[in-house]
């Protein structure tokens, strides 16, 4: 028995199985390759940018705060872990995230820590006991780098050791616009907003 050993690569291999191809039929494979090769990258760098516009105009500044207002125009509560600015009549039903900061309000923390308010008595915990004013959690993630009276002159505090992300102005603005509206409740009635009876303070 004989036994013939051809040595080369894959090419040698495939011209020994298949034949030498036609140059023609090469010319017409290697034209059309470029061919389909510009269209399907086209298509995707389409696909690409495509998805990156999608992705931008759902992630938006825009697209979140109109998503936040809408939902602050629906009373906010139903999701607990959404900020959205809490109107003066709807203060008592602020969802839990609302409730910690509307808690954080220095108005609202010393009556509270005076027992002279109700504090959301049924869903409010208070994870900071003992903290008070620019100390708490809350309150620095609010007032960082908001322009605010102290005394008789403005400041702005800067809190470095906030472990979360920033607020976006977005967020600070609902909060400090909650706060509002719970300390004119304070001050123009008398009335408890963290109070689901509106009792008196």
């Amino acid at each position: 028995m004989q036994v013939n050993t051809i040595t080369g690569g894959r090419n040698a291999f495939n011209a020994m199985l298949y034949n030498v191809p036609d140059n023609n039929t090469l010319t017409w494979l290697n034209n059309n390759m470029s061919r389909a090769k510009e269209v399907l990258s086209g298509v995707a760098d389409h696909m690409v940018n495509a998805s990156i516009n999608m992705y931008n105009k759902i992630n938006s500044n825009a697209s979140i705060n109109a998503a936040k207002a809408l939902i602050s125009e629906q009373g906010g509560h139903i999701n607990p872990y959404v900020i959205y600015s809490v109107d003066y009549n709807n203060i008592v039903n602020a969802n839990m995230i609302m409730q910690q900061y509307i808690m954080s309000n220095p108005i609202v923390q010393e009556l509270y820590v005076n027992n002279m308010c109700y504090g959301f008595e049924e869903t409010y915990y208070n994870e900071q006991p003992g903290v008070y004013g620019e100390d708490r959690y809350e309150y620095q993630r609010v007032m960082d780098g908001v322009l605010h009276e102290d005394g008789d002159h403005m400041s702005i505090s800067h809190y470095t050791n906030t472990s979360d992300t920033e607020l976006n102005i977005y967020d600070q603005y609902s909060i400090l616009e909650s706060w509002q509206h719970a300390e004119n409740m304070i001050l123009n009635t008398a009335n408890d907003p963290t109070d689901p009876d509106r009792g008196k303070l």
